[in-house]
């Protein structure tokens, strides 16, 4: 099976979330199913981290910031 690629999980999480990426990680462990973890910042200044399944190529968690920084 193909993974997804970083450029597709930009755009999945893009079209969860509009925004801007500010960073992204990819993690592959022995024990879990390789995903993407992307941080995007939306236009009112809020951060979200976009968790994407590599194999499954979907979402998997959106969290969102709270207003005093905590959330991730």
């Amino acid at each position: 099976m193909r993974l997804l690629n970083e450029s597709n999980a930009i755009d999945l999480a893009l079209e969860r979330v509009n925004g801007e990426v500010d960073n992204i990680n990819f993690i592959e462990r022995d024990d879990q199913t390789p995903y993407y973890l992307i941080e995007v910042e939306t236009n009112d200044d809020r951060e979200v981290v976009v968790k994407i399944n590599a194999y499954k190529r979907e979402v998997i968690t959106v969290t969102w910031e709270d207003e005093n920084g905590r959330g991730f």
